[in-house]
């Protein structure tokens, strides 16, 4: 999902203007890809978001659902409260609900290293 020159060129322009309200230049940019690609994702009024991390304690996730249509401001807040709540690594995306089928997937890895004799080592 790349903008045009014409839209770049804008962008670029509209950050010279704001200099001094916004830190980086590419903040803007990189919201607009994210307007862009947020609307190329919508279908009847919801979005797929997804998510994939491991806590602390080696539990690994993966998860997938369905949320109503966001506009940029919502998703950055989002995604900044799930980094900020996250207990280990974590991802965030979005897509087409009709490509990400609602599904929740997770595993404890220090149990299975524990089952498979290896209690003081987990491979990820």
């Amino acid at each position: 999902m790349e903008l045009s020159k014409r839209d770049k060129k804008r962008w670029k322009k509209h950050c010279w203007l704001y200099q001094g309200r916004y830190r980086n230049n590419d903040e803007l940019l990189q919201r607009a890809k994210i307007k862009i690609g947020l609307e190329q994702c919508i279908e009847n009024g919801k979005i797929a978001i997804f998510e994939s991390g491991m806590d602390c304690d080696c539990s690994q996730y993966e998860r997938t659902y369905h949320k109503k249509a966001m506009c940029v401001m919502e998703y950055i807040k989002y995604k900044k409260e799930t980094y900020e709540w996250a207990d280990g690594v974590v991802s965030v995306g979005y897509g087409k609900p009709s490509e990400h089928p609602i599904e929740s997937h997770s595993r404890d890895l220090a149990a299975e290293a524990f089952e498979n004799g290896h209690a003081h080592v987990v491979y990820v």
